[in-house]
């Protein structure tokens, strides 16, 4: 969560940016899909430039394609219940392989030396994004309706978001109200109390969704869903800190106004994304 800026600009924005985001959400399909492919390859762009090495254009042009694409391709085939895990996982893969492949030929071909480093940067922006960003395309087009622990994929989404969102914000308010001991050395301003005002905050959501709008988890399940969301969701702020500081940038970009890169503002829901996913898709098979 940012800790600095203009905090109306931050404020405008957010007035704008959820409702549409909320939308999106709500109608599924290809405005959804599309939302999902310019949010992964500006994601893409901006690991690419922490990454202080200057890959070149041609693997970032791939790396963007290759999202693009595999978002498509996950909305018709990866969103089935269960069977679909090792394709997802074989389909990020073979394209973080090709990103590294790629890379590493340019180098040579440009008589750069053979340092696997900037190869093994071009494939983990493809594992990162790709891997992590296509649960929130898997998970809208999930149907689990059946069944008394059924759900649909706008409300998996939805929960993904709220915990995301719930996450962040009460991090931060308990931070600044009551932030006196700070988490650590990758990310010096967040602070113990922070962190377990953002815990209490998802797991407290999750128990009243579980009780009141989410009948198919319960309030003991959702909490547990909450706690779960919880924990990924700081480690996801956490893993986006240490690229920065790595890149020694302030923000991975200045896609949302205000609050900087899509990676400063999704952090958090890339990790909560795929524990959302599969925590419903056990819940609904354990009634």
């Amino acid at each position: 969560m940012r800790t600095d800026g203009s905090f109306p600009l931050r404020v405008l924005s957010s007035a704008v940016f959820v409702p549409v985001v909320l939308w999106l959400i709500h109608v599924g399909g290809p405005f959804y899909t599309g939302y999902c492919v310019i949010l992964l390859c500006v994601g893409q762009l901006e690991f690419h430039r922490l990454g202080r090495m200057a890959l070149p254009v041609p693997v970032c042009a791939l790396g963007v394609v290759a999202i693009g694409a595999t978002v498509l391709k996950a909305r018709q085939d990866l969103y089935p219940l269960g069977a679909s895990a090792p394709l997802h996982a074989g389909i990020v893969g073979a394209l973080a392989a090709a990103m590294f492949a790629a890379t590493w030929i340019l180098d040579i071909f440009r008589k750069r030396g053979l340092d696997p480093r900037r190869a093994a940067w071009a494939g983990a922006g493809m594992l990162y994004v790709g891997g992590l960003g296509l649960y929130l395309v898997r998970l809208r087009f999930v149907d689990a309706a059946g069944g008394p622990r059924g759900f649909s994929g706008e409300m998996g989404v939805a929960l993904a978001y709220g915990m995301s969102w719930a996450v962040d914000i009460a991090a931060y308010a308990f931070g600044m109200l009551m932030g006196r001991t700070p988490l650590g050395p990758v990310s010096p301003r967040k602070t113990w109390e922070g962190s377990a005002g953002g815990m209490l905050a998802a797991v407290s959501l999750g128990a009243a969704l579980g009780a009141t709008v989410c009948p198919f988890l319960g309030p003991w399940r959702g909490a547990a869903l909450g706690a779960a969301a919880g924990i990924a969701g700081q480690l996801g702020d956490l893993a986006e800190s240490m690229l920065k500081r790595f890149a020694g940038a302030k923000d991975s970009g200045t896609f949302i106004p205000g609050h900087g890169g899509v990676l400063d503002r999704f952090d958090s829901l890339f990790l909560v994304a795929p524990v959302v996913y599969y925590f419903l898709i056990w819940n609904a098979a354990h009634p």
